[in-house]
């Protein structure tokens, strides 16, 4: 049985005697805990002396939370944990946060559910279909969508001094109605963040990145980027791998710049990532057909990283995706 595993870092969420420092997010979209593919995804806590040799996933989920957690899907099929990422303080309470994404939840809809991190405590497992206060659910808006085909944390894209993510939808058709276009919604973080819509995202609160052309799939992988623009703001990173910028499938990576709301004023609501103009950032485009270049992206931090084509396509011939992304 192949579970689908996608993996993150992600700081610490919590703040409990046994955590210190980061921990892991571990996604297994092909879990079972119901019955059907629901998905599961597990945290492990950091402690002062680091991870153990061998983590048992099994044992956090019937454990008492304070070395980590699980949590399940309640959508049959929905692949919760197909994508998971720290996203770090959305909230602005104090305390990291974490995503969730179920690329295929209500008829491929999508949703990615961000999970509240605590300094009161975690039980051993957390249901999605039944958060509460735990955290909340974000929707795709078609079917078909995929929405949480990708999430990540971004740090601050808006220099408001709050951590903002990102959710990719592979799936989704752009404001030409091309399908499969792909999306990439940036999310500001907020105050008590509760809810996101994304069929509301004005440039204040948010915004989507839409791939140019019909079958670009925008959005299956997306990231941070750092500050590549030297100017003290996080920019984004957005793959398209089956764009055609040069030849066929040679696809592309393309560069968001963050940008100061109160300076800059708003984002735009919408980015065409086939058409962005030097203000809005740049595109990196694979050599030859068939590269798939953008297929997986992430900042490089402090060394130099390859974006990589070839893993994730040769995994998908595998049927199997694995992901790595950083909080």
């Amino acid at each position: 049985t192949i579970s689908y595993f996608s993996i993150s870092n992600c700081t610490q969420i919590g703040n409990l005697p046994a955590s210190a420092g980061s921990g892991l997010v571990i996604g297994g979209a092909q879990e079972d805990p119901l019955g059907t593919n629901e998905g599961e995804s597990y945290v492990a806590f950091g402690t002062a002396s680091g991870l153990p040799s061998t983590i048992d996933l099994s044992a956090l989920a019937t454990g008492d939370g304070s070395t980590g957690f699980a949590i399940s899907g309640s959508t049959v099929i929905g692949q919760s944990g197909f994508s998971v990422s720290g996203v770090g303080d959305v909230d602005n309470d104090g305390i990291d946060d974490v995503i969730i994404g179920a690329n295929t939840a209500n008829g491929s809809t999508g949703q990615a559910f961000i999970i509240y991190g605590s300094n009161t405590g975690f039980s051993g497992s957390i249901s999605l279909g039944a958060l509460g206060g735990a955290g909340f659910a974000i929707s795709g808006i078609d079917f078909g969508d995929q929405l949480g085909s990708s999430v990540s944390g971004l740090g601050d894209v808006n220099n408001d001094g709050i951590a903002d993510f990102i959710i990719g939808a592979e799936g989704a058709a752009n404001t030409g109605a091309d399908p499969a276009a792909g999306a990439g919604y940036v999310l500001f973080g907020a105050d008590g963040l509760l809810a996101v819509d994304l069929s509301a995202l004005d440039g204040t609160n948010g915004f989507v990145i839409e791939g140019g052309a019909a079958d670009d799939n925008l959005g299956d992988s997306v990231s941070s980027a750092g500050d590549i623009g030297g100017d003290g703001i996080n920019d984004i990173i957005v793959g398209a791998f089956n764009a055609d910028p040069v030849a066929g499938d040679d696809g592309a990576s393309n560069v968001i710049f963050g940008q100061d709301l109160g300076g800059a004023g708003p984002f735009s609501a919408t980015i065409d990532a086939g058409s962005l103009a030097a203000s809005e950032g740049f595109a990196i485009t694979g050599l030859d057909m068939f590269d798939f270049s953008g297929a997986s992206v992430s900042s490089s931090r402090a060394k130099p990283r390859t974006i990589s084509a070839e893993m994730r396509f040769w995994a998908r011939a595998m049927s199997m995706t694995t992901a790595s992304t950083i909080c």
